[in-house]
């Protein structure tokens, strides 16, 4: 078999399973993988990238437990090269001819996170990475595009081809140095357009200890730029290369990030602009699985998606009710559709919650401290997918999952927004529930009946509607 890999759509139809799920049983599974790895790669960084697993899953990597991700949605790693088995410190991974083999148990049986259908097993892309010790951290590199020169637009404005006067990247680059001695790098940063061809390179200096970590920053700009909208997906590519000046110059990591420069703006008395045009957000609340897939949705299944809701008008989709795959957003910022990413729904067996409506039932007691666990997925989500042009609202909480309908829900739903803009100082964020002093956006999960009074309110406040088409 293949992955992504849904095992509950597989399964035969019983009507003593449960409705929301298609009367398709929930189960448990596991997946084993046997591979070797090169011996050139032995002193490598080796990891594997999970790009969604749902959910509970368990790993082992030739017996040695590699550990415990609950999250359906949010992708994780685990680094191979330095898995050991308790109390040793001989790594288990072999080399050369000699066979590894990969055990995953999947439990999509214990525990539900949503009311609606969520399969069951590695429903994502898996990614094996290796990287030098000098190189630069996963998902550690950041290229925020900023405008900063006139823009021009030709008669159609942000519905055709548009260029600016001048633009910014004030790039953020985390370079890690794993080797047993310090080390002289140069991080190179060259911007090219959609030819290949370069536009603008920078260069900086920077010594790493053993063992430490840096956060490279330099700043880029450029003129005569081209815009992406909705209807002109211009994209660029930024190269990261880190030069090890103690090695003759030698390039021992490059990553490539492909970006769209834009002005996205939102006010509460114009909306949503897109470089500098009101351009009306429609479309949809979207979930992850697709008839016939389950949630394993193959990369063809979310281009004719995105393809088809732009064919038809669409140009918004709200990932309901979840952190979505990333080949997705790639679609996205190719046929430019705007996304609204969502944090994972947060029930009440995930976030203790409760409102007053619920105290008399058995939910766990009121309190004021995020899941701890919930605020890394939720960062890992901003940390993972910033860089796309097609991203333009960020999801706090989901729907009311801070705490509905009570006050200590601002706190918590905080806390999500301190982590969130750590990672991305740029898009904006929302919750949909009421605490719109915290919050950037304030939704509604239904329209204008709710929508108004809370504008006239609090007239400053952005609201939206995320249910409504």
């Amino acid at each position: 078999m293949n992955t992504p890999h849904d095992f509950i759509v597989e399964g035969a139809p019983n009507p003593d399973c449960d409705r929301g799920h298609g009367y398709l049983c929930f189960n448990k599974s596991w997946y084993r993988k046997t591979f070797t790895v090169p011996s050139t790669d032995q002193g490598s960084l080796i990891w594997l990238d999970f790009d969604g697993v749902y959910k509970n899953s368990d790993m082992w990597l030739n017996g040695a437990y590699l550990g415990h991700f609950t999250s359906g949605y949010v992708s994780f790693r685990y680094y191979l090269h330095n898995a050991t088995f308790p109390n040793s410190t001989t790594p288990v991974l072999n080399y050369g001819s000699t066979n590894n083999v990969l055990s995953v148990l999947v439990d999509a049986l214990t525990e539900q996170e949503g009311w609606f259908y969520e399969g069951g097993g590695i429903t994502r892309h898996v990614w094996m990475n290796t990287a030098d010790p000098l190189s630069i951290q996963p998902w550690g590199a950041y290229f925020p595009a900023a405008v900063t020169g006139e823009i021009t637009s030709g008669p159609l404005g942000a519905m055709g081809p548009q260029t600016a006067a001048s633009a910014l990247i004030n790039a953020y680059v985390d370079i890690q140095n794993q080797r047993a001695t310090s080390a002289d790098t140069t991080l190179v940063v060259t911007v090219m357009d959609a030819t290949g061809a370069t536009v603008v390179t920078s260069s900086t200096k920077q010594t790493l200890a053993s063992g430490g970590w840096a956060r490279v920053s330099p700043s880029i700009t450029w003129n005569n730029v081209n815009l992406w909208n909705t209807e002109s997906t211009y994209m660029y590519t930024v190269r990261a290369d880190v030069v090890d000046n103690g090695a003759g110059g030698a390039i021992v990591d490059s990553v490539t990030v492909p970006i769209g420069v834009r002005n996205a703006v939102w006010t509460s008395n114009q909306g949503f602009t897109l470089n500098g045009f009101k351009v009306p957000a429609k479309g949809f609340s979207q979930h992850q699985d697709l008839a016939g897939c389950g949630t394993a949705v193959p990369n063809r299944g979310n281009e004719f998606r995105i393809a088809g809701i732009r064919a038809i008008g669409g140009n918004f989709w709200r990932t309901a009710h979840n952190p979505t795959n990333p080949e997705l957003l790639d679609y996205a910022d190719q046929y430019g559709m705007l996304m609204w990413v969502e944090n994972r729904f947060i029930n009440q067996g995930v976030q203790p919650i409760q409102s007053a409506k619920d105290k008399p039932k058995a939910f766990p007691p009121m309190t004021t401290a995020a899941d701890p666990q919930l605020l890394a997925d939720a960062q890992a989500m901003v940390l993972r997918d910033r860089n796309h042009p097609s991203v333009v609202i960020w999801s706090l909480c989901n729907e009311g999952g801070c705490q509905i309908g009570e006050p200590a829900g601002a706190v918590i739903g905080a806390q999500f927004k301190n982590v969130i803009n750590y990672a991305d100082t740029v898009s904006m964020n929302t919750r949909s529930s009421f605490a719109p002093l915290f919050f950037h956006l304030f939704s509604h999960k239904f329209p204008q009946p709710l929508r108004s009074p809370s504008h006239h309110l609090l007239p400053l406040s952005l609201t939206d509607s995320s249910y409504h088409c």
